[in-house]
């Protein structure tokens, strides 16, 4: 029986982005939050798409992360990633699967209007980051498209 995994779409502010580029041995190594539901609203397998949107309004999707596990607390997981989490405000953290990605700089926003979405909410033409503040689940058509992009981008 094959199991397919949900796919969902994550925005960072630009800040968390360059923050990532400026942080020493950064890589997608896991993903934090504050979220109450954090450890239980993701399995592992699932992916997740991350895009932000800079003060010029380009809208680039910057990396992809396979989950792993749900490993906890800053305490937990900083022993290890490669990096400190001293700086990211987090409480919980979700794993990624190994390789880890490296940012990646993609425009996203001609393809991110076309997203249905599993809500089936479309962004409207004049979307900001703050429509994008949830997490939200993608299609299946959705992910496909997505893969297709970062195929023509970075093979």
């Amino acid at each position: 029986m094959c199991v397919i995994m949900a796919s969902y779409h994550a925005y960072w502010t630009i800040d968390n982005v360059r923050m990532a580029e400026n942080t020493p041995n950064w890589s997608h190594a896991c993903w934090g939050s504050n979220r109450e539901n954090f450890s239980t609203i993701f399995e592992a397998g699932d992916v997740i798409y991350f895009s932000t949107i800079d003060e010029g309004g380009q809208h680039s999707l910057f990396s992809k992360l396979v989950l792993d596990r749900f490993t906890g607390t800053r305490d937990q997981t900083e022993p290890l990633i490669p990096f400190s989490l001293t700086n990211i405000p987090f409480d919980s953290y979700w794993m990624g699967k190994k390789p880890w990605s490296t940012l990646f700089d993609i425009p996203f926003k001609e393809l991110a209007l076309t997203l249905d979405f599993a809500s089936g909410n479309k962004l409207p033409p004049d979307y900001t980051g703050q429509h994008l503040q949830s997490i939200r689940e993608l299609t299946y058509d959705d992910v496909l498209a997505i893969e297709e992009l970062i195929e023509a981008y970075i093979g």
